[in-house]
């Protein structure tokens, strides 16, 4: 079975931070990036869940985190390959530029989605005009791996929320999805 993103990665990680670090931001980048990068936190519609295995958002600890619950909630294994995950070009940048990583960092509106008939499933978010990736597929097992390019890694426990390395970045409030 194929596993699927909706929405993109770490875009309330980078939105939070440009709330927080907006002055900073604007000095560092040129303002066609600030304008593209305000367009990239804007949530999309809500996906559907039914005829689903698994749906999820994604949540506090990024896509990582969202991959391990998954995995241990549906007791398999996975295999996933990280060139694919969704992640905006800006918000790779805005985090880079605080040393956090977007594969744990907050991703409140992107879901994780195991469809029954990813085809179908695909197809029904195109309509909706809704980004989404197969990202990879559950395996037999317990193994959880990340593939990159030909470096294999294991999804070991969870990690912290990546926000927590940014004074006055978390604890936050959401608002609504």
């Amino acid at each position: 079975m194929q596993i699927i993103t909706v929405g993109y990665c770490a875009a309330e990680a980078q939105k939070r931070i440009m709330e927080l670090k907006g002055g900073e931001l604007e000095i560092r980048f040129p303002s066609f990036f600030m304008r593209s990068a305000r367009e990239a936190v804007r949530p999309g519609p809500t996906p559907p869940s039914g005829g689903t295995v698994y749906f999820a958002r994604i949540g506090e600890g990024g896509i990582f985190s969202a991959l391990r619950r998954m995995g241990e909630a549906l007791s398999t294994g996975l295999e996933v390959d990280i060139k694919k995950i969704p992640v905006r070009q800006e918000t790779i940048e805005i985090l880079e530029l605080y040393d956090l990583n977007p594969y744990y960092a907050l991703s409140e509106s992107a879901y994780l989605v195991v469809p029954e008939q990813a085809e179908t499933y695909l197809e029904t978010l195109r309509k909706m005009k809704t980004p989404a990736a197969v990202i990879g597929s559950l395996t037999p097992g317990p193994g959880m791996l990340i593939l990159n390019g030909e470096r294999v890694r294991y999804l070991d426990r969870e990690q912290p929320e990546e926000l927590l390395k940014i004074p006055g970045a978390y604890p936050f409030t959401q608002g609504p999805a």
